[in-house]
């Protein structure tokens, strides 16, 4: 909610590191194939790879989020301070911003903030977040419906023929299975996105 002077802004905030994310990316599909190696060939080398690829890429997932909850946003000249976290968005590394609903997106080279306002003042989240950065890039779907749902029928296909193959032991369903999977669930989420 803003106070009297519209000056502050209350909304929950929260932060992701850009480098982790993309290095996230990269790590799923080993501890994917490193899961599915250590069930085909169960061995201690196998199970401590698995696992140890798995800690990494959930440990690397983890660290790159960091929720501050509901906060009180301080507008100030050249930028926004994040109630007593000690975090500043600096209107000068601001790259660009979006919003979608009740959810504001502000993107700098390293680094993004989620905003989150509560229900009915969305509206003027806007207004203060235009005010301090300019108008917002507007975003439109980047797949059609059908696309989505295609790549999600490839991904669930994927998820339903991979343990029915480990299940049956064949091995050449298991690999399909296995790599609809991997190329479903990435172009589901990349067609789902929304872009400038």
């Amino acid at each position: 909610m803003r106070s009297a002077e519209g000056s502050t802004f209350e909304a929950k905030v929260a932060r992701y590191n850009i480098a982790r994310i993309r290095l996230f990316q990269v790590l799923m599909p080993l501890a994917l194939g490193t899961g599915a190696l250590a069930r085909h060939n169960p061995t201690l080398l196998t199970g401590v790879l698995a696992f140890g690829a798995q800690a990494v890429c959930l440990g690397v997932f983890l660290s790159a989020l960091r929720r501050f909850g509901w906060q009180v946003l301080r507008f100030e000249r050249g930028g926004i301070s994040v109630g007593a976290t000690g975090v500043r968005i600096e209107r000068i590394r601001v790259s660009r911003w979006t919003l979608a609903g009740r959810a504001a997106r502000i993107y700098e080279r390293d680094q993004s903030f989620k905003i989150v306002a509560g229900e009915g003042v969305e509206q003027e989240l806007e207004a203060l977040l235009e005010r301090q950065f300019g108008a917002p890039t507007r975003l439109f779907p980047r797949g059609s419906f059908r696309a989505r749902m295609i790549a999600l029928g490839v991904a669930t296909s994927g998820l339903v023929l991979a343990p029915l193959a480990i299940v049956n032991d064949v091995m050449w369903l298991f690999t399909v299975g296995l790599l609809a999977f991997l190329l479903g669930v990435p172009t589901f989420l990349a067609l789902s996105q929304r872009v400038a």
